[in-house]
């Protein structure tokens, strides 16, 4: 690939990044002349990209990403000039996902069944009846005193993490990102523009008979999802020498490999956090780390079965049609556990369809996309001997999954 293609490459992505830039802005409506633009010059790209680049070098997964990216953003652009519904089948093609991929869902959540029954109960279990309630944001005193034990918690994992994942970039990282608390938002969340990480007060503090507890499982599983994973990534990303295509394509085509980044790293995070658990000794919210570690695997499990089940859920709505209510239903029952769930999820769903077509949204079909495992994939293809390596090739770039693949099979292992 040589250096006029990637120049030219870049200054179309840049073109796209400014029209997705302006629609971040209230009341901004697509301009319809500007999309046709960018159609035209993606287009003239692809003549130029060689074909049947080799995936054995850097040049050759940049070339073969950029043809991929081409591809996918000159569906969703035409898509947006046409009032026409894309079918369900063009969208799963569209974010790469393979019947291999659903097959290995079904599979999942048949041979886990008990697993997951086995970790509810134990959760309920560990609950021991005992009621809680979130802190009250609204309480200046008690917000005050909860974020205060949650930023002492926050400063010894920061700590942690750079000892356990053993590259320096992190500490670079934990210096020019901003890694704090978001009071009121029960969610944690990350944004590489404002380089800030914010974990949640209300989804890792609550009350219970008048005290303030942690709620260390979840606070280690934030931490590790939005500043390991996440700002990891968009740090080596921005420093690494990929070009800006691959760089900046923080769009819906990648998100599902960046999201399996994130999930791989709460999962080791945590393990690294036991091995080193005298160093949060002094700390008494970490001082119970095995037993939270049941709780974080237990809520893990629990969460990758709502995930897979409403990834099933929409692939049978995507290859069924509205009115398919009975056969939805008899592809459904056998994986979900509560025998509700399946009519909850069919009439959550009722106004997703299009009226005229009879088809699933593609809004909603898009989010099968979180239903593949990017990292699982290469780490079952291949164990990784040296982690650190592997990390730093997970946590570098903005990949499709294919793309990513690729990039990790020649710079990971």
């Amino acid at each position: 690939m040589d250096n006029s293609l990637i120049t030219q490459a870049d200054k179309v992505f840049s073109d796209f990044f400014k029209r997705e830039i302006y629609l971040d802005q209230p009341y901004a409506i697509k301009d319809l002349d500007y999309s046709e633009r960018l159609i035209t010059e993606f287009k003239s790209l692809l003549p130029l990209i060689p074909k049947d680049a080799p995936a054995e070098t850097e040049t050759g997964i940049v070339t073969r990403e950029l043809e991929r990216i081409c591809s996918f953003f000159i569906d969703t652009l035409e898509e947006s000039l046409t009032s026409k519904t894309t079918e369900p089948m063009e969208i799963v093609a569209r974010f790469q996902i393979e019947p291999s991929d659903i097959e290995a869902i079904r599979h999942w959540l048949k041979a886990n069944r008990q697993a997951v029954v086995k970790a509810n109960t134990e959760q309920m279990e560990k609950s021991n009846g005992d009621r809680r309630t979130s802190i009250p944001a609204g309480s200046r005193e008690l917000r005050r005193k909860a974020e205060d034990i949650l930023t002492g918690c926050i400063e010894d994992l920061k700590a942690l993490a750079v000892e356990a994942l053993g590259m320096e970039e992190l500490s670079a990282l934990l210096s020019e990102f901003t890694v704090s608390i978001d009071s009121v938002s029960t969610r944690a969340t990350s944004n590489r523009i404002s380089k800030v990480a914010l974990v949640s007060l209300q989804g890792c503090v609550y009350m219970s008979k008048g005290s303030i507890y942690v709620d260390v499982a979840r606070l280690i599983k934030e931490f590790a999802h939005e500043v390991i994973g996440h700002c990891l990534n968009y740090y080596l990303t921005e420093h690494s020498k990929l070009p800006i295509f691959v760089k900046e394509n923080f769009y819906l085509d990648t998100s599902s490999t960046r999201e399996s980044v994130s999930d791989h790293m709460e999962r080791y995070f945590f393990p690294a956090c036991m091995e080193r658990s005298k160093k949060l000794s002094s700390n008494p919210h970490f001082y119970q780390l095995e037993e939270e570690y049941t709780n974080f695997s237990n809520i893990s499990l629990l969460e990758k079965y709502y995930r897979y089940l409403e990834s099933l859920g929409i692939w049978v709505l995507a290859t069924s049609k509205m009115d398919d209510h009975r056969l939805q239903t008899e592809k459904l029952e056998q994986y979900s556990i509560e025998p509700k769930w399946v009519s909850w999820f069919i009439n959550r769903h009722r106004n997703n369809w299009d009226r005229s077509t009879g088809l699933l949204l593609p809004s909603v079909v898009s989010d099968l996309r979180y239903s593949l495992e990017s990292v699982d994939k290469q780490i079952s293809k291949r164990k990784p001997k040296d982690m650190l390596k592997f990390h730093r090739a997970v946590l570098t770039g903005c990949w499709t999954p294919k793309g990513f693949e690729n990039w990790v099979d020649l710079t990971g292992y």
